[in-house]
């Protein structure tokens, strides 16, 4: 087994070395953060009309969300004084989304008990990824967690500022008011 395979499964298990140690070819953690972003679209063949747009679209955001992450921590690991400075931050967090896989399993589980899987996911996916940073940084976890709760702060504000630009540009529609439906629905783009 490849190494960075064995290393996804030992840090989804909670066993993780120093950073020195996640340091592979610069395609091995490309090519692995591209797949895990397209199999779940390809999940969808069957049931969405384009699935090739819809793994293009989470393959797009998948690298936005973790250069932004790996961005911000490295950022914010250099703030603590006990920081070493080696290493990449970036193979440590793509290893720690490989957790996204059990996701394929979600279709399986019933829709009454849909919100609660990925509430466990993402729950799961965050202790991974704490405990991922916490140890191969050598960085306390108390410093780490909060730079997690800043950087979702910043995300949520992001996510509200491109919201609002996107009704000001017109590229989506506000929901309808409650008990209203709307008479008919116009593909995005045609007016």
């Amino acid at each position: 087994m490849p190494p960075i395979f064995q290393d996804a499964l030992d840090i989804a298990r909670f066993r993780v070395k120093a950073l020195e140690h996640y340091v592979y070819e610069w395609w091995q953690p490309v090519l692995w953060l591209t797949v895990l972003a397209a199999l779940p679209a390809f999940t969808a063949i069957g049931r969405v009309p384009s699935v090739g747009f819809l793994a293009l679209l989470a393959i797009i955001l998948s690298w936005v969300q973790v250069l932004m992450f790996t961005f911000f921590f490295s950022w914010w690991v250099k703030r603590h004084k006990d920081w070493r400075g080696q290493g990449s931050l970036f193979p440590i967090v793509v290893l720690s989304t490989t957790v996204q896989l059990i996701g394929l399993v979600l279709p399986l589980i019933p829709d009454a008990v849909l919100s609660l899987g990925l509430l466990a996911i993402w729950g799961y996916q965050i202790c991974i990824l704490v405990h991922a940073l916490t140890v191969s940084t050598g960085l306390p976890r108390r410093h780490l967690v909060n730079g997690l709760l800043l950087y979702f702060v910043g995300c949520v504000l992001l996510a509200v500022l491109l919201a609002i630009v996107a009704l000001q540009a017109g590229w989506i529609r506000p929901p309808p008011a409650a008990g209203k439906v709307p008479a008919t629905v116009v593909p995005m783009g045609q007016s």
